[in-house]
């Protein structure tokens, strides 16, 4: 047997062992200090020692990464040189140092990036979706991080700032303090779409910093703001920041969000104007109405007012409007008083161009003297194909490749408004901001409120008090099966009822046999027609045509509402109504003043008519009416009223029957009575003469 030290010296030597001194027959150890390279039956201080010499396979240095000190939410700045330019972070001390690294966003990453299905999971074990993860409260910013989460989901805006070469090239005037807006958010945004996260939420510090800079502290972290505001700022600010002018092709801003509108407005006629000088007023330049087109990046819907008294149970009541009734301030026709300091105006508004992205806003604050009024009326709006087509103009409608729009995210504001305390800037009351939106890839809807984040049902999306609302158009993709599925579904519909129409003769010509006739003679009916139809008794009413064979028509005679079927050739056309028309209805503002004055007169005089037959029908209604006021005296004074005396029950109409004698207390009346069948008019009533 070999001892362990003859052994030890020969594995520390690498001397190859001798055949017949091992009891086991093992194979030879190659020169390293491999484990490999020791024999099995090796004692275990000796694969120790071999684990000692191996060479280490990782990286010595990972266990002093403290996971405790690392936060890359904060803002990049080199604990050295103060620098933003090429900083990274120390992985044992979490202090920012500069050096050359900067993580990019490849073009096939961010074309998949929206229709990814997969979780990813962060180094603490959370599953996160990219893009749904929260963003962290500092202390008052929840109305900027809603915003920030309603930006980031769409593709469009979400896909230019994934790239920093998009907006890098961007020069702005050395000093300017708008060039750290578009960083700052391409930065936020590339972090809310990692897909290998370090932790499962992300701080807008920086983000938030810039924003303070750029708004000359408007808008503050510290400080409860209004999310529209916000967000109209941000809008703006971000495209003059991407060296934006007022075409609609120069930023990426107004390329999704920008549509037009046409505007009508005039101004308010005085109140206490005479007619004439109402209508003097009209004719002049200032009081004309006046019409131009206005762009616009978000469409302002105004709620109804909440009523002022509590329900039967003494609650507050919630009002409902559906989404379509506030859309009518779109159509052109709906007029609506916007009040100055100076003057009142009257405007309309309809659409002419939608924009790809359409953002809507609720008008729910309301400023006074005293304090912010919040209005609770809940909008019932669809989530899918929102179809804005009756709210463009005519001219436009034809020319508009898309009208339908899905929601992509909404803006929910819980609470009370925001009131301002008499010292101090801080809000006290001002509620809570919350965002819904729909994960892309698995269409599933998540609710994000600071760092919360949690799935939930569409159906509970319209429950909420939506404040802003973001729309994405279902534009045209050629390559999607199911757009290619329902267009063929869809063409297949059309071609059935087109044969259908052909095949049911809905269209008839009286007479077309004879070739006599012109085609100025020949009649022609349709159904819905209104003609002149005969009845049993010969004569020829008004009715409307219902359906249509070869002889025969099924009319329905707008009198009487009775249907009929009569032959072809007994209908006529039916005579045209034609309406009164008065002077003011025509229109015209050069009408003679003096037509003016005989329509004013015969207005008069049919008033005077009607009130003069209003008092005659009151005369006649106060005479009755005294009559029977003497009847009640005159039976009250003989003790007649209500007297009843019946011993066998005659017909209703013949009173008391068989009485023999006269009622007690009274004289010898004949109380009963009998009606003669045969003479009309012969039926006394009681024998009441004696009473008048």
């Amino acid at each position: 047997m070999v001892d362990d030290n003859s052994l030890r010296k020969r594995i520390n030597s690498n001397e190859v062992p001798i055949d017949n001194e091992l009891p086991n027959k093992k194979p030879k150890l190659e020169p390293s200090n491999s484990v490999d390279n020791v024999e099995v039956d090796a004692p275990v201080w000796c694969l120790k020692k071999a684990q000692e010499e191996q060479p280490s396979r990782h990286c010595p240095y990972l266990d002093t990464i403290d996971r405790g000190v690392l936060d890359f939410d904060f803002e990049k700045l080199c604990s050295i040189s103060l620098s933003h330019i090429n900083v990274y972070a120390c992985m044992v001390c979490g202090k920012y140092f500069q050096y050359v690294l900067k993580p990019t966003y490849t073009f096939d990453h961010i074309k998949m990036i929206g229709k990814n299905t997969k979780m990813s999971r962060c180094w603490d074990g959370t599953l996160y979706y990219p893009g749904i993860i929260g963003l962290n409260n500092i202390k008052a910013n929840d109305y900027t991080n809603v915003i920030f989460h309603a930006f980031s989901h769409v593709p469009p805006l979400r896909d230019y700032f994934l790239r920093e070469g998009n907006y890098s090239h961007i020069k702005r005037p050395p000093g300017d303090k708008l060039a750290l807006l578009p960083q700052r958010f391409g930065e936020l945004i590339r972090k809310l779409w990692d897909p290998k996260a370090f932790k499962a939420h992300v701080s807008p510090h920086e983000m938030l910093q810039a924003v303070v800079l750029c708004s000359d502290k408007k808008f503050q972290i510290i400080r409860q703001g209004d999310a529209n505001e916000f967000l109209m700022w941000f809008l703006n600010t971000l495209h003059m920041a991407l060296n934006g002018t007022g075409k609609t092709s120069s930023s990426i801003v107004y390329k999704i969000f920008r549509g037009r509108m046409r505007q009508s407005m005039r101004k308010v006629l005085p109140v206490d104007a005479s007619d004439e000088s109402r209508r003097t007023l009209s004719e002049t330049e200032e009081y004309k109405e006046q019409v131009k087109e206005l762009p616009f990046l978000s469409l302002a819907l105004d709620l109804p007012p909440a009523p002022l008294y509590l329900d039967e149970r003494m609650q507050n009541i919630i009002p409902q409007v559906p989404l379509a009734q506030l859309l009518t301030k779109f159509n052109g026709i709906t007029e609506k008083e916007y009040k100055t300091y100076k003057d009142n105006f009257i405007k309309r508004f309809e659409l002419l161009h939608l924009p790809e992205y359409l953002i809507i806003t609720y008008d729910r604050f309301h400023k006074n003297q005293w304090f912010i009024e919040k209005n609770p009326t809940i909008v019932n709006f669809p989530i899918s194909n929102v179809d804005f087509y009756d709210s463009l103009a005519e001219d436009v409608r034809d020319k508009h490749k898309y009208t339908t729009y899905d929601l992509i995210s909404n803006i929910v504001h819980d609470g009370k408004p925001q009131t301002q305390a008499n010292k101090g800037d801080i809000a006290v009351d001002s509620g809570r901001y919350r965002v819904q939106l729909v994960h892309e890839g698995t269409s599933k809807w998540f609710e994000l409120e600071d760092l919360h984040v949690k799935e939930i049902l569409p159906q509970t999306i319209t429950l909420a008090e939506s404040y802003i609302q973001v729309e994405a158009a279902l534009i045209a993709e050629p390559d999607n099966e199911e757009l290619i599925k329902l267009k063929e579904d869809l063409n297949e519909i059309i071609q059935l009822q087109q044969e259908l129409v052909t095949n049911e003769p809905s269209e008839v010509i009286t007479n077309s046999s004879s070739s006599g006739l012109s085609k100025q003679e020949r009649l022609v009916w349709k159904v819905g027609d209104r003609c002149m139809a005969p009845i049993k008794s010969g004569q020829k009413q008004m009715a409307v045509i219902d359906g249509i064979s070869q002889d025969k028509v099924a009319i329905t005679f707008t009198n009487s509402g009775k249907k009929d079927m009569v032959r072809l050739s007994d209908l006529s056309i039916a005579p045209v109504e034609e309406k009164k028309k008065y002077i003011f209805q025509t229109g015209k503002q050069n009408a003679i003043k003096k037509e003016w004055h005989l329509e004013r007169e015969r207005r008069k005089v049919r008033a005077q008519k009607k009130e003069q037959r209003r008092k005659q029908m009151d005369e006649q209604k106060e005479l009755e009416k005294n009559k029977w006021k003497n009847f009640n005296a005159k039976a009250n004074a003989k003790n007649m009223k209500g007297l009843k005396h019946i011993e066998v029950t005659g017909s209703a109409a013949d009173g008391p029957k068989g009485q023999q004698g006269p009622p007690r207390g009274l004289s010898s009346l004949d109380i009963s009575s009998r009606r003669n069948t045969t003479a009309f008019g012969a039926t006394s009533r009681g024998n009441m003469e004696s009473l008048f």
